[in-house]
């Protein structure tokens, strides 16, 4: 077993009684077998993902806006006061309403122009990877560090995320020659994308060993982390403490909330506190919002000394609000039971009202999580909705409808 699945197991234990699941990812009469199935036991496993009903996941049904929502609410455990605003077609109660509303307050999703939210629209896949780089904190990148054939149908306003994630290695397209942009993202590579990028998921105090490449997602109060990963740590949780005592890989930090502490980094670990975070601090030292700081080589580090260096801007983008609609990751099913690519509450209820849910990174001939070569991740909705937080749709390319072949990236 390796060490993402012993992590899944281990926070299974500790989430299955507050999540109330209905069902393990192993009950799900349709995946197993598949080839996403471990990726999706992971994340059903700690309550991101649902499955449509008690007994199915629909690993090949394509996501919606709204089942986007929901993944990166129950991924980040966002929560939302009230209903959100602005927007014609989002009806009252609805089961997506909370979630939508929380993305929309977190940044991490807009509406598709002309006060529509679309919420049963599909996701293309550079749709949901905006989201995805919003949701994890991640800074937008200029160029490509490798060619794909069809590199130029990624919209400019998406470029950014999409190349980061890719330099990254997260994305890898879906195939050797093509990231697909302008393709629906299914249920099954939402999960593969998941798993391949997010090495660590804390949400318990105490400390973990990351010898792995990834993200480590913090949503715990007080986390040491060691090992020698190259690592990107996005801390979620506010006035969370996070300690590198023992750490001797790379890594940069991303404090999403304020008042994150992070203390005993060592040299060449970077600190950014995003845009309007406030109370963030390296060794004892101020990080200002939308700023980075690093520790310098020639001081030694230790908790409360001051090592940390005022660094510039840590947002790179260009493009802030040009993103496809919403990138949601976790879906909770909408009561609709003919919902295929919705995932479902652990109450049972169907995250996606939508029945044709056709948005889903599907891999027409064998789900392959991102490596789509055509259909790149394009934001557009088959109804004409557009991801771009512009509303007038202007910097947004749209897909009509085309391709629904989503393909789960290979990595």
């Amino acid at each position: 077993m390796n060490m993402k699945k012993v992590m899944a197991v281990l926070l299974a234990v500790s989430l299955t009684a507050s999540l109330g699941v209905t069902a393990m990812a192993a009950d799900f009469t349709d995946t197993q077998g598949h080839w996403a199935e471990e990726h999706i036991d992971r994340w059903q496993e700690v309550g991101v993902l649902n499955g449509d009903s008690e007994t199915t996941f629909n690993p090949d049904g394509e996501m919606t806006r709204a089942e986007a929502a929901q993944v990166f609410t129950n991924l980040l455990k966002l929560e939302a006061d009230e209903a959100v605003e602005g927007y014609t077609d989002l009806a009252e109660g609805a089961w997506y309403i909370n979630a939508i509303s929380a993305c929309v307050d977190q940044g991490i999703m807009n509406g598709v122009g002309e006060g529509l939210m679309d919420p049963n629209g599909t996701v293309t896949r550079e749709m949901f990877f905006v989201m995805f780089g919003r949701a994890l904190g991640l800074q937008e990148e200029k160029s490509l560090n490798k060619t794909f054939a069809d590199s130029a149908s990624v919209s400019s306003w998406a470029q950014g995320y999409v190349y980061a994630l890719i330099n990254h290695g997260y994305v890898n397209g879906v195939s050797d020659s093509s990231i697909a942009p302008q393709l629906n993202i299914d249920r099954a590579s939402v999960a593969a994308l998941l798993d391949q990028t997010i090495v660590a998921y804390v949400v318990t105090d105490g400390a973990v060993e990351v010898n792995e490449n990834g993200v480590v997602l913090v949503l715990a109060d007080d986390v040491t982390i060691t090992g020698n990963g190259d690592i990107t740590v996005t801390v979620a949780a506010k006035n969370a403490e996070v300690s590198f005592k023992g750490f001797e890989g790379e890594a940069t930090v991303i404090a999403l909330e304020n008042g994150v502490t992070v203390t005993d980094a060592p040299e060449g670990v970077t600190v950014i506190a995003a845009e309007g975070v406030t109370g963030v601090t390296l060794n004892g030292e101020n990080v200002a919002a939308g700023t980075e700081a690093v520790v310098p080589e020639d001081k030694p580090s230790s908790g409360g000394s001051s090592g940390g260096s005022s660094g510039g801007s840590s947002d790179d983008d260009e493009d802030d609000n040009d993103e496809g609609e919403d990138p949601g990751d976790n879906v909770e099913e909408d009561p609709d039971e003919d919902n295929d690519n919705v995932e479902c509450n652990p109450g049972g209820n169907v995250e996606d009202p939508d029945e044709d849910n056709d948005n889903v990174e599907c891999n027409p001939g064998g789900n392959v999580e991102d490596p789509d070569e055509d259909n790149d991740n394009v934001e557009c909705n088959p109804g004409g909705n557009v991801e771009d937080p512009d509303e007038d749709n202007d910097n947004v390319e749209c897909n009509p409808g085309e391709g629904n072949g989503n393909v789960e990236e290979k990595n």
